[in-house]
């Protein structure tokens, strides 16, 4: 009959709505026959009822009538039918789904996608939902996730897509999904997923050595850019101190001895590449940076990275306090839970106070906001 599917999809989705367990899974699922709930049925009363009585004698449904008449006043799913419906339709189950899921999760021993597993599993065991999780982009995402834990150089995004997914923009429309399973905006910088060809800006004082071609930067009095893929072929010398800058304004405004390098955020693995090309010839490191999780984010990233000790100029209370009304207040919970974490990073203890007073304070200072001004 002409309505048979149409019903029978309607049960299956208020079926597929509830939460991803099958616990609560068994509650009866029903399409109650009235003008507000099912208006729809009013255009064609006689045909929805052949069909109705149909699916009724292939016992895929139940007919609920109201009291002493024939007037139907609801269907509901035979739950023992769900799995033959199912297949009839071509409808992927829950239980189908979940499978699907968590034999994607268990292909790879990645740290991220382990804790998530075990996350998933967890709350499948305490008959939580699972429903975000259960759709062909999630699954996509974690291969994407894979690819990341797994890069050894910069990538264009575009490239990087076609590599995962044989699709140029399949990456990038996964980006939000992926920035959720890290729980961090900035996923894509971090792990080196360029979109645009980057350059390591410098300037200050040191020798580099380009294709055997010398440039001293004290002569040159001026900043340089060295493209990402002439790196193999840069060296250094003569450089007495190091100093990389998160911001281009200030990287601009910043006036020290030594070396002076652009970050432009968190390190790609190319900037990473130079910083222990130039730790070869020199130790000390200095870093400045926003005061706010970025900002620290960044330096304890370097440090980790680096291996080395690095001294943050401008990024302690006593700068916080004297520039606080260039400061900038926000309510946000969740940044908040963000700076926490910063609390429990042993390579920043000596800036917990200045973090401390963030949480406490709720503000956040740029170092373009009070630099040279």
């Amino acid at each position: 009959m002409k309505y048979n599917v149409i019903l029978l999809n309607k049960l299956v989705s208020i079926y597929e709505k509830r939460d991803a367990n099958s616990s609560k899974l068994n509650r009866p699922v029903k399409i109650i026959i009235n003008k507000n709930k099912f208006p729809e049925y009013f255009c064609d009363v006689a045909g929805y009822d052949e069909s109705i009585q149909e699916l009724n004698n292939m016992q895929y449904i139940n007919i609920q009538y109201y009291p002493h008449d024939t007037v139907i006043k609801s269907i509901s799913l035979n739950m023992e039918k769900i799995d033959e419906i199912k297949n009839l339709l071509g409808v992927n189950g829950v239980k189908e789904q979940r499978e699907k899921l968590l034999n994607e999760l268990s292909k790879y021993n990645d740290d991220i996608i382990v804790r998530l597993k075990q996350e998933i599993e967890n709350r499948i065991y305490a008959n939580k939902s699972i429903k975000q999780y259960l759709n062909d982009d999630f699954i996509d995402a974690l291969k994407a996730v894979h690819y990341l834990e797994n890069m050894e150089h910069d990538i264009y995004e575009r490239n990087a897509s076609n590599q995962i997914f044989n699709d140029s923009k399949k990456l990038n429309k996964l980006k939000l999904i992926i920035e959720s399973i890290y729980d961090d905006d900035n996923i894509f910088e971090k792990k080196g997923i360029l979109t645009v060809t980057p350059y390591i800006y410098l300037k200050g004082d040191g020798v580099i050595k380009v294709n055997n071609q010398i440039i001293n930067l004290s002569d040159l009095k001026t900043s340089i850019g060295l493209p990402i893929d002439q790196m193999d072929s840069i060296s250094f010398e003569r450089i007495a101190k190091v100093t990389t800058i998160e911001n281009l304004t200030t990287f601009y405004n910043y006036t020290s001895d030594g070396l002076i390098i652009y970050l432009g955020g968190f390190s790609t693995h190319s900037q990473i590449k130079v910083l222990k090309k130039i730790k070869c010839v020199c130790e000390r490191f200095y870093h400045f940076g926003d005061i706010d999780f970025g900002g620290f984010t960044i330096l304890n990233n370097l440090m980790e990275q680096l291996e080395i000790k690095i001294t943050a100029i401008n990024m302690k209370l006593d700068t916080l306090k004297s520039n606080i009304k260039y400061a900038q207040s926000f309510n946000d919970d969740k940044y908040i839970d963000k700076l926490k974490t910063l609390l429990n990073k042993p390579l920043l203890s000596p800036y917990y106070d200045v973090i401390q007073y963030l949480i406490d304070n709720k503000v956040r200072l740029e170092q373009e906001s009070f630099y040279n001004i």
